[in-house]
This record gives C-alpha cells, sequence and structure tokens, in this order.
C-alpha cells in the first residue's frame, strides 16, 4: 500500500524537512489506488511524519473510500503524470515542493503564493526546537524547477498562478522577515512593492581592504544589495529574536561601518518599521532619491496592492492548522 500526500499535507512536511529526500520517483493514480484508511495508517503518518497536520489529504485512484475522519481524499489529476514525488517513509510519497507549491496555488492570493513560494527557495525550515523557531537548509526548490514543471505540464491545476509569481521567486532569504522584505523592495508598484527590481538576498560582497580591516573579515553578506545609477544599499533586518548575544551586535555593527565605509547606504530595519506601510514607504522613496532612480507615481491602485501587501499574513499557521483546503469537501470524500 502507498500512502501519497496530497499538497495540502505535502506542504508540512516541505516546511520543516531538513533536506530534500536523495531519491525521486514518478506516480500515477495507479499507484494510488490501493489505499486504504485505517487508524493504524493514521498513527503510522503521526509516527513518520509529526509535522503533518490532521485530517491528512491523500491522493487516491477512481472510487469511493470509506469516510474516515482522519483523511480527506482527493482523486489523483490525469495532468500530474510527468510530476516528481519523494518517499519520505516506507509506503509514504510527498509531491515535489514545486509540485506542492502548483497543487496549492489555487487557494492563495497572489502575495500568500509568492511568500510561500520565495520560502520553498529560501535557506531555512521551521524547527519547533529551535529558539528562534527556524532551522538553516539548503533550498527545496528553484524558480527554474517550477518553471520546468510548469512547461512539462502545460494544463496543469494552479499553473497559471504559479507562472504569475514566478518572476518574483529567488532563493537566498534566510528567514520569513527576509522574504517578506524582499518582496517589498522588489516587487513592482502594480504588486504593492518599491519597486527596485533585482533586489539580491544573501549574497557575498568582498569588501575594500579598508572595509575588510573594519569587519575583521573577507566577506560580507548583507540580507539585501540594491544598485542604482547614483549607488548601492544594503538592507539589514535587525530581529531581536535572532541578534541574542552582544558579540552578534558588535559583529553587525562592523558589518555596517564597513558597507559605509565602501560607499553603501546601511538601512536597519526592526519588525515594527517593516510592518509599517507608511515608514516603508519613506525608506523608500529616500532611498530612490539615494540611489538615483526616479520617485514611483502615486496611483490608488498601487495604494490598494500595497495595502494587500502589507496586510498579508507573514507566518505559516494555516498549513499546520488542519483547515486548508477544508472548502474542498468533507473528510472522506474523494474529490
Amino acid at each position: 500500500m502507498k500512502v501519497v500526500l496530497h499538497p495540502f499535507s505535502a506542504i508540512c512536511y516541505w516546511l520543516t524537512v531538513e533536506a530534500l529526500p536523495a531519491v525521486s520517483v514518478r506516480l500515477d493514480g495507479r499507484h494510488a489506488k490501493g489505499f486504504t484508511p485505517s487508524r493504524g495508517v493514521a498513527d503510522y503518518l503521526r509516527a513518520v511524519c509529526p509535522a503533518l497536520s490532521f485530517p491528512v489529504h491523500v491522493l487516491v485512484g477512481s472510487g469511493r473510500r470509506t469516510a474516515r475522519a482522519d483523511f480527506c481524499f482527493h482523486r489523483f489529476p490525469v495532468a500530474w503524470q510527468k510530476v516528481v514525488f519523494y518517499p519520505v517513509a516506507s509506503g509514504v510519497y510527498v509531491p515535489s515542493p514545486a509540485a506542492t507549491l502548483v497543487g496549492i496555488a489555487p487557494l492563495l492570493g497572489f502575495e500568500d503564493l509568492c511568500f510561500l513560494a520565495n520560502t520553498l527557495c529560501g535557506c531555512f525550515r521551521l524547527d519547533p526546537v529551535s529558539p528562534s523557531g527556524l532551522a538553516s537548509r539548503e533550498p527545496l526548490s528553484v524558480p527554474a524547477s517550477v518553471g520546468e514543471l510548469l512547461a512539462n505540464n502545460p494544463r496543469i491545476r494552479g499553473g497559471r498562478s504559479c507562472a504569475g509569481v514566478l518572476p518574483f521567486v529567488s532563493g537566498g532569504a534566510d528567514s520569513p522577515p527576509e522574504v517578506f522584505m524582499k518582496m517589498v523592495f522588489s516587487l513592482p508598484a502594480h504588486r504593492g512593492g518599491l519597486a527596485f527590481g533585482d533586489v539580491q538576498a544573501n549574497r557575498d560582497y568582498h569588501p575594500s581592504p579598508r572595509g575588510k580591516s573594519i569587519a575583521g573579515r573577507n566577506v560580507l553578506r548583507p540580507d539585501l544589495l540594491i544598485a542604482g545609477p547614483k549607488g548601492k544599499a544594503a538592507i539589514e533586518y535587525d530581529s531581536d529574536a535572532v541578534h541574542l548575544v552582544s558579540s552578534q551586535a558588535v559583529r553587525d555593527e562592523s558589518k555596517r561601518l564597513a558597507l559605509e565605509a565602501d560607499g553603501f547606504k546601511v538601512v536597519s530595519l526592526r519588525p515594527s518599521q517593516l510592518g509599517n506601510r507608511l515608514y516603508m514607504e519613506k525608506v523608500g522613496a529616500e532611498l530612490r532619491r539615494n540611489l538615483g532612480l526616479r520617485p514611483l507615481a502615486r496611483m490608488d491602485d498601487f495604494l490598494e496592492a500595497r495595502i494587500r501587501l502589507f496586510q498579508m499574513s507573514r507566518t505559516y499557521a494555516r498549513y499546520f492548522d488542519g483547515t486548508l483546503g477544508e472548502n474542498r469537501g468533507a473528510s472522506g470524500l474523494t474529490l
């Protein structure tokens, strides 16, 4: 028997797993026909995938299944014949991060989908054991892999929504606030962003000899780097939850001084500032002047989009509370 998780449940696994599994397989509806729900299967899933929320959404072959409160059934999509799956435990499979993103896309608006896509391409995972709630990991996916999936499955449901966010997805973010910060600075104005275009997240910067002397190291990694015709800027997220020790504060200050010595305009943002739309608009306007960029046009539709962006949820609670996809059918129904 194979248990094939639907994206609504697979996302719990991908947000918390330490690394991409080494082996991948291809499955279709035939592989999902043998699934029979039981309390034993539910207990097994709780043991091997503790991050899963219940009811668990599973992909099944044709035909109805006996209703059970622990499971929601979804018919294996015909368009998923070219989708890659990963075995995560004996008999348990999840669709690839890219396929999981596409499968969830119909439930999410642009801002939430962009946030999730950049998370899966980021360098962190959720870790309830860590004091910060986060841990480092290699990116699970890259924009190219999402684009390849869409190209190979042109009729896949959710593909159009993912294609719309793909130009604004890149790797490098080390935390959820950095994902949001990158969205704020990089998204175009009609999507609510400050429209700085190509914003680089956590890229290595090799300072000048003077900068190296100040920083005491040869490589710096600003949270965001922005370039303009008349200058360059480094944006740093200053979170009390991350910077807990004085040695880290000293290291951050030397980094700031080194970047300023190399001609960067350095902007440090605290959580309350990053979440304040009016404050960030002022930061954006000042940066545009410093970098020699034209001011943004003020239009009502831009304002509405910006309000939506700053009001979006910047957590992942919805994926773990058991309500994702609940309006897609009651537990036990074949969808």
